[in-house]
């Protein structure tokens, strides 16, 4: 993963920005028509969505995140736009205290090398990795890192099994990283 941060920081978001099949103003109007939201999460080492539908769409709203997680677009002209919007809100963060405060902690007790994901950037080099960052490293990221290989799912509130196991089991079976699977572990800075 070395030298993928921003690509790794960019993906779960950019996957909710439209499938193959769906615009990203599609699947929002359809996760809306089931009263359903869609979240996505994560950076380096971890993708994670989290899902909350009434259990009467439940099955359809599976089918919708299969969507996401499987076949993400992953277009040009949505990749530019969020890649804006996070250089926007970069720029914003360049001047705000509590984030330079918790930045500069972060940093202090973060002691990776630059091209590592787990380094911790200050809000000037989040700027430089993003403007830098081209949508063929967030494709080639998604391309050989993210599968079902690792994945972990917890399911609450009312629902049976038998009828949510076989959307899931069809979500998650034949897909597989290309690379394998290695737990992140961090270690504090000494001193």
């Amino acid at each position: 993963l070395k030298g993928m941060a921003a690509a790794a920081d960019m993906l779960p978001a950019l996957m909710m920005r439209g499938t193959k099949q769906l615009s990203r103003q599609q699947l929002k109007d359809a996760l809306d028509k089931l009263e359903a939201s869609l979240r996505a999460g994560g950076g380096a080492g971890s993708v994670s969505f989290t899902l909350q539908v009434p259990r009467k769409n439940l099955a359809e709203s599976l089918g919708l995140l299969r969507q996401v997680l499987r076949e993400p677009a992953l277009a040009e002209a949505e990749f530019e736009i969020l890649r804006r919007e996070t250089l926007a809100s970069y720029e914003y963060m360049r001047k705000e205290p509590q984030v330079l405060a918790s930045s500069a902690i972060a940093r202090r007790f973060n002691p990776y090398a630059k091209d590592d994901v787990r380094y911790q950037p200050s809000v000037e080099e989040e700027i430089e990795r993003t403007g830098k960052l081209k949508l063929d490293q967030v494709r080639t990221l998604y391309a050989e890192y993210v599968g079902a290989q690792a994945a972990e799912l917890a399911v609450v509130g009312q629902f049976e099994p038998d009828e949510i196991l076989p959307p899931i089991t069809a979500m998650l079976q034949r897909w597989r990283a290309k690379m394998p699977y290695a737990r992140l572990t961090y270690r504090a800075a000494e001193g």
